[in-house]
């Protein structure tokens, strides 16, 4: 296996002094393997009794702050991409993705397959040996592992570990969303060690490094407010242990608010195209909806 070794500069980010280090390894297994899976379709607890193995070494004690995976996968004959389904599991510390990535595409052909930041082996690596299985499945033709219909292709798996000290500031784990209403919701999480926590919300997507609301707490619950009703929103937070020193941000966590409350009394009658707004209906043409 051929490794590369880049050294990074300063990561960006607040409580983050110390230099970076990116590993990356790529599989020489040649060609991998699907499975066929009857079942409908796969979840992250599915198995593949042939999965594609590597293994990444770094400093032992290093902290790891992140993972990245790309790989292309073909398929042939009379295979389709969108019968590709596929995930990375890190067998040193048990943890899988959140779900399953699948192709795209109701024909033959390559789809190339990209995610980053998995927080797979995230923590102190005190051996500094990372095992990875990709399971890879197809749902659709023969029996078995096979390469003959869809297959990862040779040469393109490649896992990226970055890693350095340990943080001095330690991120919140376990982030949830409670009670959302039309106007706020109630986020709880926890400490990865700290007694202060700030939070940021914005639109779905937002970058929360210089964009998004601020918000600090004192708990590790805390109810957001002054949201608008029928809204998605983007939530992350992160710990803060003094000036200058705060943890990086988790999330997102997406929530969408309810729709406002119509105040009663109030009538509608349906009539014509156009409806009055408040009263908790929409007309779409071809059927009426109730938001309450």
């Amino acid at each position: 296996m051929k490794k590369l070794y880049i050294l990074m500069a300063m990561f960006a980010m607040t409580a983050l002094s110390a230099q970076l280090t990116t590993v990356t390894d790529t599989s020489s297994a040649g060609d991998l393997s699907t499975q066929m899976f009857f079942a409908g379709s796969p979840t992250t607890s599915s198995v593949s009794t042939c999965p594609g193995t590597m293994t990444l070494t770094i400093p032992a004690n290093s902290y790891v702050y992140s993972v990245d995976v790309s790989y292309d996968m073909t398929a042939g004959g009379q295979a389709w991409k969108s019968e590709q389904e596929s995930y990375l599991k890190c067998t040193s510390t048990g943890n899988t993705e959140a779900a399953v990535s699948v192709g795209v595409g109701n024909n033959a052909g390559t789809f190339s397959y990209s995610r980053s930041n998995l927080p797979l082996a995230n923590g102190v690596s005190t051996t500094g040996i990372l095992n990875f299985e990709l399971h890879a499945f197809r749902t659709w033709g023969g029996f078995g592992c096979s390469t003959n219909l869809n297959k990862v292709d040779a040469g393109t798996w490649i896992i990226a570990v970055t890693y350095g000290a340990a943080p001095t500031c330690l991120a919140p784990t376990g982030l949830t969303l409670n009670y959302p209403t039309h106007n706020q919701v109630n986020v709880g999480w926890t400490t990865g060690g700290a007694s202060n926590w700030q939070l940021k919300v914005g639109s779905v997507g937002f970058n929360p490094v210089g964009a998004g609301t601020w918000h600090a707490s004192t708990t590790t619950n805390y109810g957001i407010t002054g949201l608008n009703a029928s809204t998605t929103y983007d939530i992350y937070v992160r710990d803060s242990c003094g000036t200058g020193n705060s943890s990086l941000w988790v999330g997102p966590l997406t929530v969408t608010t309810l729709c406002a409350p119509t105040v009663a009394p109030t009538t509608e009658n349906f009539d014509g195209t156009s409806w009055s707004t408040g009263t908790g209906w929409t007309n779409t043409g071809d059927a009426i909806d109730a938001c309450w």
